[in-house]
């Protein structure tokens, strides 16, 4: 259960308070005040909202007369959903998953479809929209090895949560494998793709990208490795291999972006201790006589520009185990993607970019330093893994219209506001 763990944390940072009362299911007056019937999608972060881009716009689109809700769990992802969503009709926590959170929250939003990303399964939610005969559609639908072993043990339990779900969208094979295998009827799972390759470049990107050039000091020749999405421990590798490329090729420019935003001031104080001088995205008025050779990306919702800047994208959370993150957004970039052995949430992936040599897998901080040396020597290995790469986003596109036939078949666009039965 993750609601002690959000409780304790409401309690220790002040920025959380905010997001507590709708987390109880008691949303702002100024959503949905009138209880239409809306459209409800649930995001739980980051990456899943970022994903959720395209199949948000088809909603829109194939179901122009509901109102489009998103909720997230993190406050990073409220923000991005906000960001990047500025004409849905509102972008809220999800609620606790208590039975009078959940209901207060359905009366609400009085959602006649909820569309869930990944796997993010929560029994009251469910089983309170199946009484009241919502379809409940999971789009993007993955299960990791950690989380496909958790689910074996208790299958016979979660079974019945996994029955309150209408319709699973899979990512791949394998995902569709996995959750038929811990109790979902296998007639009501479909591989339809990953959303992720069907993310378009935002569009504020080129002045972003060009922003954070001039905050760099970055000249046409100067080459720039942006390290995406590190997490604890991952930091102190790339600094150690940037300094080694720093003694080849001493114009060498770095974007350091972690993952988490509660992390910013710890990267900080090791930045401090190196010998690399740097300066906060944040702090642009600050700007020294010094121009910096490293830049701490400690801003939400830019990585994905910082990463059409770089001449070698370094994707976090897979030198230390933590499962990975999304090499997609820098690939789509036409850039080189480097990643580590810990790929678990990302396996068809990193092993499709393996096989097409879109990509560079790296076991420790002395394969990391090899692999931006390799591709800083040689222009045309870069170029050509950086158009392959490009090229896998662009053979696996059509996920979200896959995932979409799924979800009017369920809900039909021609249904003018009546719940279908329930799905048996």
């Amino acid at each position: 259960m993750l609601i002690p763990y959000f409780l304790v944390r409401e309690l220790i940072y002040p920025r959380y308070w905010k997001s507590l009362f709708q987390r109880f299911g008691s949303l702002p007056q100024e959503v949905n005040p009138h209880r239409d019937k809306a459209i409800w999608v649930h995001a739980v972060s980051v990456g899943e909202v970022l994903a959720a881009k395209s199949l948000i716009g088809a909603l829109q689109k194939g179901y122009p007369d509901y109102p489009l809700v998103i909720s997230t769990t993190t406050i990073a992802g409220n923000k991005i959903a906000r960001q990047n969503f500025p004409d849905v009709h509102a972008a809220v926590y999800f609620p606790f998953d208590w039975s009078f959170s959940i209901q207060r929250t359905l009366r609400r939003l009085n959602p006649v479809l909820l569309v869930i990303l990944e796997t993010e399964l929560w029994p009251n939610a469910l089983r309170q929209c199946k009484r009241r005969g919502i379809p409940v559609v999971l789009v993007n639908g993955r299960l990791s090895p950690r989380s496909y072993g958790r689910y074996l043990r208790i299958r016979l339990l979660f079974r019945r949560v996994l029955r309150d779900v209408d319709f699973y969208c899979m990512q791949s094979e394998e995902d569709a494998r996995r959750i038929i295998s811990v109790g979902a009827r296998q007639d009501k799972v479909a591989v339809t793709g990953n959303l992720k390759y069907d993310t378009d470049e935002p569009p504020a990107s080129a002045k972003i990208a060009k922003l954070l050039s001039r905050l760099l000091g970055v000249k046409p020749e100067t080459p720039v490795i942006v390290a995406g999405s590190t997490e604890k421990g991952e930091e102190e590798f790339v600094l150690t291999s940037f300094r080694e490329v720093k003694k080849r090729y001493p114009q060498a420019k770095m974007i350091l972006a972690p993952r988490r935003p509660t992390r910013f001031d710890e990267v900080e104080k090791l930045l401090r201790s190196s010998s690399f001088s740097y300066r906060r995205r944040s702090r642009t008025g600050e700007e020294g006589e010094e121009e910096p050779e490293l830049l701490l990306l400690d801003t939400i919702g830019e990585l994905s520009s910082a990463y059409a800047l770089g001449r070698i994208n370094f994707v976090g959370g897979s030198l230390v185990p933590v499962g990975g993150h999304n090499i997609l957004e820098p690939a789509s970039r036409g850039k080189p993607v480097v990643f580590g052995r810990y790929m678990d949430n990302f396996k068809a992936i990193s092993q499709l970019f393996l096989k097409e040599e879109g990509g560079i897998m790296v076991n420790n901080q002395q394969e990391l330093t090899q692999a931006f040396l390799q591709l800083l020597e040689d222009e045309g290995l870069c170029t050509r893994m950086g158009e392959k790469a490009q090229g896998i986003v662009r053979a696996n596109k059509g996920a979200t219209d896959r995932s979409l036939a799924i979800i009017q078949k369920l809900f039909p666009p021609s249904t003018k506001g009546e719940r279908p039965e329930a799905v048996s």
